[in-house]
């Protein structure tokens, strides 16, 4: 089954989740504290959605700002596209929109980069 739309809505704190033409948008800012509860109801409806159905095949992240207990969500939700590559022989693809002056979220990108086997594509904005 297709489904597409808000999957998590945001707010000035926390990020929208949208899924869209097998693509994940997470798009916004992730500042708040104490979010844990919003982001396990992100992994839970991605595993509701099973993931594995094929339906996702392109993360983007769209973040203009995130938090440490973000950094952390972020790597569990990439190492689960690893497993999933790996696992399914799947190639779900990241792509991190940025700009080029942002170099702080540049070496944020780059430090996940080299932890998570699959690539993460910058798309300079």
């Amino acid at each position: 089954m297709k489904r597409e739309g808000v999957l998590m809505q945001g707010s000035k704190t926390l990020p929208t989740v949208i899924l869209e033409d097998g693509r994940l948008n997470i798009r916004g800012r992730s500042i708040g504290i104490n979010q844990q509860e919003w982001w396990d109801r992100l992994i839970q409806n991605l595993n509701i959605l099973q993931i594995t159905s094929k339906e996702i095949r392109e993360l983007h992240i769209y973040l203009e700002y995130f938090n440490s207990e973000t950094n952390r969500i972020l790597m569990h939700i990439f190492s689960l596209i690893d497993k999933i590559n790996q696992e399914e022989n799947r190639n779900i693809s990241i792509k991190w929109h940025c700009s080029l002056q942002d170099e702080t979220l540049l070496e944020h990108i780059s430090i996940f980069s080299s932890i998570v086997e699959t690539p993460i594509e910058i798309v300079l904005e």
